[in-house]
């Protein structure tokens, strides 16, 4: 197979994004929300024809691929190099309390 298209597609939205966390390689689990927007996309992505899924092996991205896959009737193959960051002490934590016990770093972060 040839490949002619790559389409990138984020996870839905899980708790730790709900309550403002960050997640990097922690296994948030998607929301009601986060199922109900990977099935709104569903249709769209599955227009394109695809021939494969490829996920993260978290929970998160691989629940978010299972129901394009079960829509589609298409093959999964999950790829842990494709997980998130690992953002070390600052997974689990909110962006205020980065700030608190790491003044500077989110900026350092994003500037990197």
């Amino acid at each position: 197979m040839t490949l002619s298209r790559l389409l990138l597609w984020r996870h839905g939205q899980t708790e730790h994004n709900a309550s403002g966390h960050w997640q990097g390689h922690l296994d948030s689990p998607l929301t009601e929300r986060g199922r109900e927007q990977a099935r709104a996309a569903a249709p769209a992505l599955l227009a394109y024809e695809p021939h494969l899924v490829v996920a993260s092996d978290l929970r998160r991205a691989t629940d978010t691929a299972k129901i394009l896959v079960e829509a589609g009737g298409l093959p999964l193959r999950l790829d842990k190099r494709l997980r998130e960051t690992d953002i070390g002490h600052w997974q689990g934590l909110t962006s205020t309390e980065v700030d608190a016990r790491y003044p500077g770093g989110i900026s350092t972060w994003q500037s990197d």
